[in-house]
């Protein structure tokens, strides 16, 4: 191949890097533009804890894959009890919605998610989110094998 061809070549691979970025960074802004249309539901306002419930089927399918009417279809199907024990047997012991603990799975699992993350989306000390995602894991994982 001649260097014009080359340089070619190179610029056409250049310009497609840009529009990936490109097209990465307007994903971003729409998800910045539909989390500010959800003020009022999205916990980083008034660091408030995140109403899963009150979330638009389009935004709650960005942060967790699904709808809040599949989340809560799943639940029922696994059986998880309306209230999950966590830390069972110890002074720190506490429950939590299994919608809620679902959503932390699945936003965990979306990538990509960090702990810190996660901890300003849910306003939960990010010990705790990875406490729950790792029981919730435990129990897809005996779920499935059942």
């Amino acid at each position: 191949m001649s260097t014009y061809h080359l340089l070619t070549i190179a610029e056409i691979l250049t310009e497609r890097l840009i529009n990936l970025i490109e097209e990465e960074e307007e994903e971003e802004d729409d998800l910045f533009s539909r989390l500010r249309r959800n003020r009022r539901a999205y916990a980083l306002h008034n660091r408030q804890r995140l109403d899963i419930a009150s979330l638009d089927d389009d935004l709650c399918k960005l942060l967790f894959r699904f709808t809040y009417t599949e989340i809560k279809r799943i639940t029922k199907a696994m059986r998880l009890p309306e209230k999950i024990s966590f830390r069972s047997n110890t002074s720190q012991s506490f429950t939590m919605n299994r919608d809620y603990a679902l959503t932390i799975m699945l936003r965990r699992l979306a990538y990509p998610s960090r702990l810190i993350d996660l901890e300003l989306l849910f306003d939960i000390a990010y010990a705790t989110i990875g406490m729950v995602f790792n029981s919730m894991i435990d129990v897809e994982d005996a779920y499935r094998h059942s």
